[in-house]
Parts: structure tokens; C-alpha cells; sequence
């Protein structure tokens, strides 16, 4: 009896490590541009032999080193735009992340959800989600104009240093306000 519980403990253990994020499934939907960054790339970035003579690169070597994931997936779909914010709102009862900041600019609505890291400057988990982005038609990608943008980071990031991740990785500039608000 002992060996069968051990035994299914073991799997339970081996199945949490290796399971997927809830979100995983827009990679392979047809109307969902996907971009996904796992530790090994962002640990290949962080060994770059760089001359950081700047700030910016110096901070982002720096985050790098720290990133375990980032997922960002973006859809013109009003369909697929609705239910990844029905998976965001099941996640977000399910986990641990707590809102930092949420706003509106005209119609897109950009909310923030943070899991609290080891001080106030340093989180384990990011989530933005943004909608209603078509609303601006200024702001498109290819010629497609984007509905919804949600963007997953984890790892121990740390807020001060999370500009140099977005100028570096072209990720939106929203996520600048994170930092702004965590300052306020």
C-alpha cells in the first residue's frame, strides 16, 4: 500500500512539473499569432559575450538571467479574443496572482495581475491582459488589426529592470506602467 501511494504522489509530482499553462493552447489556433520564449533562450541571450557599455543592456542581461518563460499571444478574432479572457478569468480564481493596476485608454481595457517574489521590487509571475485594442486603428501588426494582447512572464523579474525587457524585445510598452505604479 505504502509503494502505490509513493508511487502516485511520484506522478502527481512529475505531472505538475511538466504541465502546460492554461494558455498554451492559442499556439496552435489558427487566428492567434504566438510568441513563446522558454529559460534556455533567454539563458543563450544572458551568455552573450556583450560590451554593455549602456544601462538598458546591462538590465536586460541581467533580467534575462532570470526569465524562466514568456508568452505572448495576440489574436484579431473577437471569438478567440472572448475566450482567452474567459481562460484569464478561470486562471486568476485558480491561482495566486492578485491585481496590481487595471485602466482604460478610450476603449481598451489593460489590466495587470501579479504573484508577489521575495520583495517588493520582484515578482514570480506577470500577466497583462489587454482588449478592445481594434478600437485604435492606428495599432496593427502585419496589416491586421489586433483585437486582444495577452502576455505571460515568469521568473524572478525584477520591476525596476523590466523596461530594458521591453525595449530589447519589442513587448508592449504598457508594461512600462507596472514599474511606474509599482514606484507610486
Amino acid at each position: 500500500m505504502k509503494k502505490i501511494l509513493l508511487t502516485a504522489v511520484l506522478l502527481s509530482a512529475v505531472s505538475l512539473g511538466f504541465s502546460q499553462s492554461v494558455f498554451d493552447k492559442y499556439e496552435n489556433e489558427k487566428s492567434v499569432s504566438a510568441m513563446v520564449i522558454n529559460k534556455s533562450m533567454f539563458s543563450l541571450l544572458a551568455k552573450f559575450e556583450v560590451v554593455a557599455d549602456d544601462k538598458e543592456t546591462k538590465d536586460f542581461i541581467d533580467i534575462a538571467k532570470s526569465i524562466t518563460s514568456l508568452k505572448v499571444f495576440t489574436t484579431t478574432d473577437k471569438e478567440v479574443a472572448a475566450a482567452m479572457g474567459n481562460d484569464v478569468t478561470n486562471y486568476l480564481k485558480s491561482s495566486k496572482l492578485s491585481e496590481l493596476m487595471r485602466f482604460s485608454d478610450q476603449e481598451a481595457q489593460i489590466k495587470f495581475y501579479v504573484l508577489e517574489g521575495r520583495d517588493d521590487s520582484h515578482v514570480k509571475e506577470l500577466l497583462m491582459f489587454v482588449s478592445g485594442v481594434s478600437k485604435f486603428e492606428d495599432i496593427d501588426i502585419n496589416g491586421k488589426t489586433i483585437e486582444t494582447v495577452l502576455l505571460s512572464l515568469s521568473g524572478d523579474i525584477d520591476l525596476n529592470k523590466i523596461n530594458a525587457l521591453i525595449t530589447k524585445m519589442n513587448l508592449p510598452q504598457e508594461l512600462n506602467k507596472v514599474n511606474q505604479k509599482q514606484k507610486i
